[in-house]
């Protein structure tokens, strides 16, 4: 596949793009769900605070109840449990980073606004929101499509894509967003497979057996490069432009969606993340933090926050960290203080590499 077809032919510099807004508040939730049992079917190797902001505001030290979803069949569920972390920085003087979390879909989202005078925090806003209502009113289970791809990757496509044309609609009706877009990255899992999808530089991490992998490909101008072999312009373009990205929500009418699906197993954990932390924290000491044993995840989420901001908080940050566990684990680790998926006996049980995603 070419993969100058799939670039958006508009570069966007998201240093230009700077608002100047009042702090935003930040923001720590962490919750479980459980969720629906696997439906069999061919894995794709396809390869992915002010009013206007959500509030997600639960304490970050009490844990809910999971919230299982009604199955028909009597096949173990997985659990999903999930920290959250976004925070305005030290530099920056708004948040434009958002995310959506719905557990009944198993969605986890999280977009990196950017547009001059606070139209960065509306595109993100757009993008969560439009997600948001194309799930609620998603009716029918449609059949797999005809590109490989399961059903529920192509319902999370379809919600990106919505939002991007909600972005691009609203940028070209009020002047003041003008040019407006956001990165987006998110997974859904349903039954033992999960659905990545991303448009952008923000980033999904997946950790296995110890090891982390970089799930997602950036959407940077020095990939673009190397992909037409043009590897001098790319070390260039890394050291000096960096922060120049090929495509986004909200540029074009219409948008590619990188979309990769793998089976999950028990013990994963994945992490959605903004360049804030991608672009500050090496990927070494991010591997450290979220393969720790001796930290639960709410600690992890929070130890990565506090890295970026340590390596100078330019840009905003946030950070999503979901795993996958069984719920009779789940709760039996709850009372022994330990944080479920950190034993390496639930890695053991399965094999270590996952199908369909960028390794090393």
């Amino acid at each position: 596949m070419s993969t100058e077809k799939k670039m958006n032919p508009t570069a966007v510099n998201k240093d230009e793009l700077v608002n100047d807004e009042t702090p935003s508040s930040d923001r720590g939730d962490v919750k479980s769900a459980l969720v629906e049992p696997p439906t069999p079917h061919e894995v794709s190797d396809h390869g992915f605070e002010e009013e206007n902001t959500r509030e997600l505001m639960i304490d970050p030290m009490a844990m809910t109840q999971a919230n299982p979803i009604v199955s028909p069949t009597t096949t173990p569920v997985f659990t999903l449990a999930y920290s959250v972390r976004t925070h305005t920085g030290l530099v920056r003087d708004h948040n434009e980073d958002d995310y959506l979390i719905l557990e009944e879909q198993g969605v986890y989202l999280v977009a990196d606004g950017m547009g001059g005078h606070a139209a960065g925090k509306v595109a993100s806003k757009i993008c969560v929101d439009t997600c948001e209502k194309y799930f609620s009113e998603l009716q029918g289970t449609p059949d797999d499509n005809n590109n490989g791809l399961s059903a529920a990757a192509s319902e999370f496509e379809n919600s990106l894509r919505s939002a991007n044309r909600a972005i691009f609609d609203a940028s070209n009706t009020d002047s003041a967003l003008a040019g407006m877009g956001t990165t987006a990255v998110g997974l859904r899992i349903r039954g033992d497979m999960v659905a990545i999808c991303h448009a952008g530089d923000s980033r999904c991490y997946l950790v296995r057996h110890g090891r982390l992998r970089q799930v997602t490909v950036d959407h940077s101008l020095s990939n673009f490069l190397l992909a037409m072999g043009r590897e001098a312009e790319a070390r260039l373009a890394e050291a000096t432009m960096s922060n120049v990205i090929m495509r986004a929500l909200g540029l074009e009418p219409d948008v590619v969606i990188d979309t990769q699906e793998f089976q999950i197993r028990l013990g994963d954990r994945l992490m959605l993340c903004s360049d804030g932390l991608s672009d500050l924290v090496p990927q070494t000491r991010i591997e450290r933090m979220l393969t720790d044993p001796a930290h639960d995840r709410e600690t992890i989420s929070e130890n990565l926050l506090q890295a970026a901001l340590d390596a100078g908080g330019r840009d905003n940050i946030t950070v999503l960290v979901v795993d996958v566990t069984d719920r009779v684990q789940e709760s039996e680790q709850q009372e022994d203080g330990e944080d479920p998926g950190s034993k390496a006996s639930l890695h053991d049980m399965f094999e270590q590499t996952a199908p369909g995603f960028v390794t090393e």
